[in-house]
């Protein structure tokens, strides 16, 4: 246990759980379905592939190992005849698939071949952050973690290794953020009501970051979204204001930006595809070229869609 400790040093926060506490969830999560608390679509979508069996999926797998990442927003600049667009990129989404498979690939050389078999987890992170003491819920459903508040990103483990249940610094006690008890700022701020004071859940089928991730038209809540942290994708309006956040949020300049070229042909060609799928102007080879090093190629035919909004909302014009 001592080597994971020190291999988590400076990484983030470190937990362990049984492989109880993986069933546990599991039961957890289908039960909040067959109770009607959830979505069906939403639960089909986004869930049903992290719940899974309500068993051990094998029977070697003795141990969790979980870690809270601090993650930065990114400030992202669109080059226009006028003046720079700049947004933001909340924390996750930058390099987010990249980070679980950079961390494992670490971890096994720093423990050596000896340490037994370990992979990736595919499972409700959150409710098993909170279940190890590692995060609390805040009213807003997203965890907060230490001084990282929600800006963290939450990495999971199965590994063969029989450990201790462990959870770094001071684990958590309450489900929930206290302060959330007396505190309904989130929810008020919330542009499509998805947070409810008087419910645990979130509607998350009514959360502005699910429209902006998917397929369709954005609720048209432009005057709401004035004056927040414009988001390229998702949204941080429940976040930053939060009091458990306060002086939290990390700001980095993105690895790209994208040229006026670019930014017109995100506003007025829709993702540039043929009849057959295909790409049809050589530009979009640069765009995904850039897209790909944020690790965001998979919105690619939304950002166009996403930004108009933006600029809407910021009263900007986007015909160039």
């Amino acid at each position: 246990m001592q080597k994971l400790k020190a291999w988590a040093a400076g990484k983030g926060r470190l937990a362990v759980l049984g492989m109880e506490e993986l069933n546990e969830t599991r039961r957890f999560i289908s039960g909040l379905k067959e109770s009607g608390q959830l979505d069906n679509r939403f639960y089909r979508t986004y869930l049903v592939g992290l719940v899974g069996s309500a068993s051990s999926p094998e029977p070697n797998w003795r141990s969790i190992i979980m870690l809270s990442c601090p993650r930065p927003a990114h400030r992202l600049t669109f080059e226009c005849d006028s003046e720079p667009f700049s947004c933001f990129i909340p924390p996750t989404y930058v390099g987010y698939r990249k980070l679980g498979g950079m961390l494992l690939r670490d971890l096994r050389e720093f423990m050596g071949r000896k340490f037994p078999m370990t992979a990736i987890l595919r499972a409700p992170l959150k409710r098993l952050a909170v279940r190890s003491g590692l995060a609390a819920y805040g009213l807003n459903n997203i965890t907060y973690s230490g001084d990282y508040g929600s800006y963290h990103q939450l990495v999971g483990f199965i590994s063969e290794a029989e450990l201790e249940p462990f959870c770094d610094d001071e684990p958590v006690q309450d489900m929930q953020l206290p302060v959330c008890a007396r505190c309904s700022v989130c929810a008020r701020r919330c542009p499509t009501g998805a947070i409810d004071p008087e419910r645990f859940l979130l509607h998350a089928e009514k959360c502005f970051t699910l429209f902006t991730e998917n397929p369709g038209n954005l609720p048209a809540v432009h005057d709401k979204l004035a004056g927040e942290m414009p988001c390229l994708a998702g949204c941080l309006a429940c976040q930053t204001v939060c009091p458990a956040n306060k002086g939290k949020l990390k700001v980095e300049p993105a690895p790209v930006s994208f040229t006026t070229v670019e930014t017109e042909y995100f506003l007025n060609h829709d993702g540039g595809w043929d009849g057959n799928g295909r790409r049809i102007d050589p530009v979009w080879r640069g765009i995904q070229g850039k897209l790909k090093i944020l690790g965001m190629l998979h919105y690619q035919n939304r950002i166009g869609r996403n930004l108009r909004f933006l600029m809407i909302s910021s009263n900007r014009m986007f015909n160039m």
